[in-house]
Parts: C-alpha cells; sequence; structure tokens
C-alpha cells in the first residue's frame, strides 16, 4: 500500500495536496495566459509559496499548511477563471490578486492561532478551517481593496 500510514499522516498528505494543487493551477493558468509560461508560473505559485513561507515562520501544524494552500489555488483558480472569462483581460489586473495575499495570510495566521488555542481538533476540520479563515481573509481584503477604489473614483 502506497499510502501507509505509519509513512504518511493525514496532515501530511493535507499539506502535500494544496502545496501540487497551487503549483497545478499556476501552471495551467499561465499556460492559459499565452507566453512566457515558466516565469508566469513562478510568479503564481511564488507567491503563494511565500504566503506559505511567512506561515511556517510560526510553525502551524501540517494540516494548517494544507488547508491555506488548498485555499490559495482555489482562490487563484477562480481569480484566474474570472479574469479569462473576459474578452480582453487586462494584464494590471493580477495586481489585484497580488493585493489580495495579505488576506490570506492574515486568514491563515488566524487559523493558526484559533487552533493553537482551541481543544484538540482532527486534521480534516483543523484544514477546513484553515481553508475557510483563508478565503474569509481573502475576501475581506479584496472588498477593502474595490471599495477603496471605488471609493477614490467618486471622489
Amino acid at each position: 500500500m502506497i499510502f501507509n500510514s505509519k509513512r504518511f499522516s493525514v496532515d501530511f498528505i493535507l499539506q502535500m495536496v494544496g502545496i501540487l494543487l497551487g503549483f497545478l493551477v499556476a501552471t495551467i493558468t499561465a499556460a492559459c495566459s499565452g507566453m512566457y509560461i515558466m516565469a508566469n508560473a513562478g510568479f503564481y505559485w511564488l507567491s503563494q509559496v511565500i504566503v506559505l513561507g511567512v506561515l511556517a515562520c510560526l510553525n502551524p501544524s501540517k494540516a494548517v499548511i494544507g488547508g491555506v494552500a488548498i485555499g490559495l489555488g482555489c482562490y487563484l483558480a477562480a481569480f484566474a477563471i474570472w479574469l479569462f472569462s473576459s474578452s480582453h483581460p487586462e494584464s494590471m489586473t493580477w495586481l489585484f490578486y497580488l493585493f489580495s495575499l495579505p488576506g490570506a495570510l492574515i486568514g491563515g495566521c488566524t487559523a493558526h492561532f484559533l487552533v493553537s488555542r482551541l481543544k484538540p481538533l482532527t486534521s480534516i476540520n483543523t484544514a477546513f478551517m484553515a481553508f475557510g479563515l483563508t478565503i474569509a481573509g481573502v475576501a475581506v481584503n479584496q472588498a477593502l481593496i474595490w471599495f477603496a477604489i471605488f471609493y477614490q473614483k467618486g471622489k
């Protein structure tokens, strides 16, 4: 059996699934964008790795890292679908993706601190909480960005 429970824990599997999902989505997104596939894939994935690296400095569980990584991969996929659904995707739109990553980091840090304060959770519940808080952090950050843009536009 390839996934022997003594070799691979659920935490480790969640972490690897999240990281590989982010890499896969970044590569597919870069391939859809046309030119400079490797540079674009590196940019998309490196931005996720930086968020995960900063979060790793807090020494969270692997399930938290996995949940945040899955959240980042899903967010990149949703953002790419939204961007490429336009007939003329703007090149500067990726700044919105980049500027929303601090919200993901805040969501991941919140998940880490909640998990460390709550009663012991299963790995799956921990990953779901990290995923949800990551998406919530991105949503709040996006709302603040859009509010700032439209507020300035109205002046």
